[in-house]
């Protein structure tokens, strides 16, 4: 089965309060979504930018098997609007996200 049309947008915010640009692909994943953000903000300079790639379910339904690999796997998977409503609770403003086109994810099967 090929998951990787589920997973991995990106997606890109300005603080509200902060000039850097902190990136590292995977480390908010390896971080938790959460911790990660309210952990990089702090390095963040007025009118920072925040840009961040996080694992992200792009549908709401989905083949149970994905959903139940990827709940144990790492708990805080959830939808675009959830990963958005986070940001925005740490008072960050979304300008831009998008889905990682399937060209640059790296091939998955849970075969």
């Amino acid at each position: 089965m090929e998951s990787r049309r589920w997973l991995v947008p990106w997606t890109i915010c300005r603080s509200r309060k902060a000039a850097l640009m902190p990136y590292g692909r995977g480390a908010i994943y390896n971080m938790g979504f959460n911790r990660g953000v309210a952990y990089f903000k702090r390095f963040l300079k007025r009118d920072g930018i925040l840009a961040v790639s996080e694992i992200t379910w792009l549908a709401q339904r989905r083949p149970d098997e994905l959903t139940t690999y990827w709940a144990d796997m790492y708990s805080e998977i959830a939808t675009s609007a959830d990963k958005i409503k986070c940001l925005e609770d740490k008072g960050f403003v979304l300008k831009g996200y998008f889905p990682e086109p399937a060209s640059g994810c790296i091939p998955f099967s849970l075969d």
